[in-house]
């Protein structure tokens, strides 16, 4: 998702399991933060199932949509 500035249309590549591609993403400490709030949310038996990188380039389009 992107906010749009003008009308301008802004394409947003993204991957689907970046980590399967590069596997120094897995020892990166988002993904045991992550586990540890999903476990805490979804009890013990949560699991890692996957992650997503989306590419959005510096200065173009609008802002990344923030949830506070």
């Amino acid at each position: 998702m992107i906010a749009r500035d003008g009308g301008e249309d802004t394409t947003l590549p993204s991957v689907l399991q970046p980590s399967l591609y590069a596997t120094e993403l897995r020892k990166l400490s988002y993904r045991k933060t992550a586990l540890a709030i999903a476990r805490q949310l979804l009890g013990p038996q949560a699991g890692f199932a996957g992650d997503h990188t989306i590419f959005k380039p510096v200065h173009k389009g609008g802002p990344t949509p923030c949830i506070r």
